[in-house]
């Protein structure tokens, strides 16, 4: 997944967790990408990616991330 999403972004756009238990840290993320579903108990945003990826997911991300730095 991390290797799709680098041929399009940068490690300035967007920044990777790789913590194990991510529950603990949700506050301080801006997007949670998974493939599968998580349950959306913190408010942040949830991109279910499909593996390997579709057009689909990739429009979705581009949209998050837009709208992320339209509002900066």
């Amino acid at each position: 997944m991390k290797t799709q999403i680098r041929r399009y972004y940068s490690e300035e756009i967007i920044i990777f967790c790789d913590d194990l238990k991510p529950r603990e840290h949700w506050p301080q993320h801006d997007l949670i990408i998974s493939d599968a579903p998580v349950p959306n108990i913190t408010g942040v945003n949830i991109l279910v990616w499909h593996m390997p990826p579709i057009k689909r997911d990739f429009a979705a991300l581009s949209e998050i991330v837009e709208a992320r730095y339209d509002n900066s």
